[in-house]
């Protein structure tokens, strides 16, 4: 059976995002061992259910990366 594993950047009033929804102060605590731990956990997962603002989101930077088509995608994860 699959786990399901809940990851969020939260402060300790409960917030995820500010007054407007900026995200910005996650850039403040950002450190190369939550990336560290990031990365592992991405490259360990089969998929991500992500939200409407993350997906909308993800989508508005995916959708301009141009893909060679002479590069394989990656599977089975983050590239490293």
């Amino acid at each position: 059976m699959r786990k399901v594993v809940l990851s969020v950047n939260i402060t300790m009033n409960g917030m995820m995002a500010g007054p407007n929804g900026e995200l910005d102060w996650h850039y403040e605590y950002w450190s190369d061992e939550i990336a560290h731990e990031s990365h592992a956990l991405l490259q360990s997962m089969g998929a991500i259910l992500v939200g409407r603002i993350t997906y909308e989101a993800m989508l508005k930077h995916w959708s301009q990366v141009a893909i060679s088509p002479y590069q394989p995608p990656k599977t089975g994860g983050m590239p490293n």
